[in-house]
Order: structure tokens, then C-alpha cells, then sequence
């Protein structure tokens, strides 16, 4: 009886992780579906509906990483084809942000997205402001305070050697007078 319950269970529990794996699967892919409709829609040159979706898509907070740099390349080849340079080339500096090794080439992307990408890499790394390093970190603070701490050990030691010279000289003291017992 207890051989037939187990069995009945274990049957039960693969049947049904066979029959979820395809809704957990589901789950996942309307972001992939949506990211490919609007990759579609824009190749079918219906511009604005592909930005709408993409930017419904860049509102979730559960789109992965993957999911959320590819949406943002189609969302600037999108503002490149419908001429907005500038909301183009904002789009790819957040992309070089996001990603800064991203280098896309001509058999992935169109020329003119290819190169609107290479020049706003080139202007973002002429742009790249000097980091002021922290006080700790430089080699002048490091001089300063070694000559600090050298002066202070120096003083110290040579007033010490005054001090116990000082010592040796001073008389000896006074006889104190013994009183009767």
C-alpha cells in the first residue's frame, strides 16, 4: 500500500515537471517577442510603433541586462532613421555607457548607426575628464609627510641628547644633614 502511495507520487511529481517547464518558459519570452516585434516593425519601417514598444519595454524592472542593451540598440537605430541625430547619438552614449566595448560592424548594423557609434566613442574618450586622485594618493602628500615625520624624529633625538647632556652637568646634591638619634 505504501509502495503504490510513493509511486503514485513520484509519477505525479514528474509528470508535473514535465508540463511547468513549458509555462516557466513562457514567462520569459514575451520580452523576446516584444524585442523582436519592434526589430520587425522598424525593418518594416513602422517606426513609431517599434519606439513604443521599446519604450514599454525599457520601463520593466525585470528586463535583463542582455534584454535592455539590445532594446536600447534598436531604440537609437530608430531615432537614426527617422533622422533625430541627437536623440540617436544620446541613445548610443548611454549603449557605450552601458557597454563600453560594444563595437558594431557593418554586417550586424547599418553604416551610418556603425558610424555614429565609432565617433561618439571617439568624442566620449577625448571628453573623459582627469580624475582628481584622492590626497592619499599622491606622491607629493607621501613626501610631505615623510619630511614631516623625519623633522619630528629628528628633533626629538637631538633634544634628547641635549637633555641627557644636560644631565651629566648638573651638580650633585646637597649633603642633608643627619639628625640625631
Amino acid at each position: 500500500m505504501i509502495k503504490k502511495i510513493v509511486c503514485y507520487q513520484i509519477i505525479l511529481t514528474l509528470i508535473f515537471s514535465v508540463l511547468s517547464q513549458p509555462v516557466f518558459a513562457q514567462q520569459k519570452q514575451p520580452y523576446e517577442d516584444q524585442l523582436q516585434k519592434a526589430k520587425t516593425l522598424y525593418y518594416d519601417g513602422k517606426f513609431e510603433e517599434a519606439q513604443d514598444i521599446i519604450f514599454n519595454l525599457l520601463k520593466k524592472d525585470d528586463l535583463k541586462k542582455e534584454q535592455r542593451f539590445r532594446a536600447l540598440i534598436t531604440l537609437a537605430e530608430i531615432r537614426r532613421a527617422v533622422n533625430d541625430e541627437q536623440g540617436a547619438r544620446k541613445i548610443i552614449r548611454k549603449i557605450l555607457e552601458f557597454n563600453p566595448d560594444y563595437n558594431p560592424t557593418i554586417r550586424e548594423e547599418p553604416p551610418t548607426f556603425v558610424a555614429l557609434v565609432r565617433e561618439e566613442r571617439q568624442k566620449m574618450s577625448a571628453k573623459k575628464p582627469e580624475i582628481k586622485q584622492p590626497i592619499y594618493k599622491r606622491s607629493l602628500f607621501w613626501a610631505a609627510v615623510g619630511g614631516t615625520v623625519l623633522t619630528t624624529v629628528t628633533v626629538f633625538l637631538i633634544s634628547n641628547k641635549k637633555s641627557k647632556e644636560k644631565a651629566n652637568n648638573l651638580p650633585a646634591p646637597p649633603n642633608w644633614p643627619e639628625f640625631a638619634k
